[in-house]
């Protein structure tokens, strides 16, 4: 699979949108939507399933000028309880 993140800010709304497109769909799904706060960032996306309503929340945190932790969760009861499914660290390369 081969995939495409875009993020774009939407200075009328202050909120950072986030969308997503892979070779299953070849097209962006529904933006995760959020903003920063101090040093995370934090990203929802809400969709329903045959199961019931299922929300994403992308997390950026610990962000520094050098590195950020970043990872997604999914919670299928209302926010209450999130399982984390991915989680990177990302670090800049050198110059």
């Amino acid at each position: 699979m081969k995939a495409i993140s875009v993020r774009a800010y939407d200075p009328r709304r202050s909120e950072w949108n986030i969308y997503w497109m892979d070779t299953r769909s070849r097209r962006f799904d529904t933006p995760y939507v959020g903003n920063f706060a101090g040093d995370r960032g934090d990203f929802y996306r809400e969709w329903e399933t045959p199961e019931g309503g299922r929300v994403g929340r992308i997390r950026f945190s610990h962000v520094l000028p050098d590195r950020v932790s970043w990872s997604l969760a999914v919670s299928s009861d209302g926010r209450q309880n999130w399982t984390t499914i991915w989680s990177m660290e990302m670090r800049r390369a050198p110059r």
